[in-house]
């Protein structure tokens, strides 16, 4: 088959969505598959480039205002003709609800080409970047009108996934309409599960003769990534902790300020960006893997965490109990409650036993659901659908 995968969200951005489809792509040209990809470059050009045996569209793009990090396109209004003709797709898949996806669905009409699309979005978390609160008028209207428009952008689609059934039944609450399935962003197991702590913990001087609670992702805002740094300084008080926060975003400065107002500073870890080679290593240094997100529709780090035989405490919100059971490979705690966090926290770190026991749930749980092999063999069967 003949791929076009249209994002706004492509490597080497951070984000998850951006790993995922990377990966998605990579194991698509393995299985044979012809890939192309559209996406924001790093210039005020547009240009073509390869990675593997995938082509790479990259629009002309500037960084995106609430997450300087990632790029957005801004005016890709001519080149969808040529990118078509010269990939001449079996099937469109777009990843984001955004004009670089709208244009395409209207070059795919004109040419009878068969469109999927990927939810990874959540208005929560762009009201949240604004400063928005949930029971501002303001929230609440520009709430009303994301939805909005979403319904009126995915029933121009064949066919519409997203990570977890949590994510399905939510656009289905919203009234958006159409055929749909869950499918996991899915995870490769097997390099997480064989990686060794040893880099991380010397390049970025980890103890290893005491618990460390970690967490690892965009540190931004809308993250809630102050409620973590608050439940270790609590832990602290009578657990020999070390925190470690590894990522870049918006919001580190702050975090790092909040750190040493608690007196935890010196027992803490802010790694900034992690190249892809230590990632694996850096989760494995970990003990005990922390998300205190209140809106994910998945959670890729987390099955990273949990190939890594990690225990996981997660908040109780959206998505992320599909992923721990509480009491047998984690915890679940109230969003937004550092207290909560705390009791979670000093609970499972006080027992390496414990830890243990949780961190092969983990493993098990994630080896059995979430294989990149499964995630591969449904999108291939979808895009053999809409062909067909």
């Amino acid at each position: 088959m003949r791929v076009l995968l249209v994002t706004e969200s492509y490597w080497p951005n951070p984000d998850g969505g951006a790993q995922f489809t990377r990966r998605l792509v990579q194991g698509l040209c393995s299985d044979g598959n012809s890939v192309s990809v559209w996406a924001p470059g790093r210039k005020l050009h547009s240009f073509k480039q390869k990675d593997k045996i995938s082509i790479i569209y990259r629009e002309k793009s500037i960084p995106f205002l609430l997450h300087l990090e990632s790029r957005m396109s801004f005016f890709p209004f001519f080149r969808s003709r040529r990118i078509f003709e010269e990939s001449k797709p079996d099937v469109i898949h777009i990843h984001f609800p955004t004009l670089m996806g709208l244009l395409s669905i209207g070059a795919a009409r004109r040419r009878g080409i068969p469109i999927i699309a990927t939810n990874h979005f959540m208005p929560e978390n762009l009201l949240y970047n604004l400063g928005l609160k949930p029971r501002h008028f303001a929230y609440k209207t520009l709430d009303a009108i994301c939805w909005q428009y979403i319904r009126w952008y995915y029933k121009k689609v064949d066919f519409l996934t997203s990570p977890t059934p949590t994510a399905i039944n939510l656009l289905r609450k919203h009234n958006v309409k159409g055929p749909m399935r869950a499918i996991s962003n899915g995870v490769d197991v097997a390099s997480y599960s064989k990686a060794t702590a040893s880099k991380a913990r010397i390049k970025y001087n980890i103890p290893s003769n005491r618990p460390v609670v970690l967490y690892f992702g965009r540190v931004d805002k809308e993250k809630n990534i102050d409620v973590i740094v608050r439940a270790a300084a609590e832990a602290m008080l009578n657990s020999d902790l070390h925190l470690v926060i590894a990522g870049r975003g918006n919001d580190e400065s702050r975090l790092k300020k909040l750190a040493k107002k608690l007196n935890i500073y010196e027992k803490s870890t802010f790694t900034g960006y992690v190249p892809d080679l230590i990632k694996a290593s850096l989760i494995k240094a970990g003990s005990v893997f922390v998300i205190s997100s209140p809106s994910e529709l998945q959670s890729i780090v987390s099955l990273e965490a949990m190939s890594c035989s990690k225990p996981i405490i997660a908040a109780n919100s959206t998505a992320l109990p599909e992923l721990v059971d509480s009491g047998v490979n984690g915890y679940l705690f109230k969003p937004g409650n550092s207290h909560d966090l705390a009791v979670k926290i000093s609970k499972l770190t006080s027992s390496q036993a414990r830890m243990d026991k949780f961190g092969r749930a983990s493993l098990l749980k994630v080896t059995s659901r979430h294989s990149n092999r499964a995630t591969l063999d449904q999108f291939e069967e979808i895009y053999r659908l809409v062909i067909k």
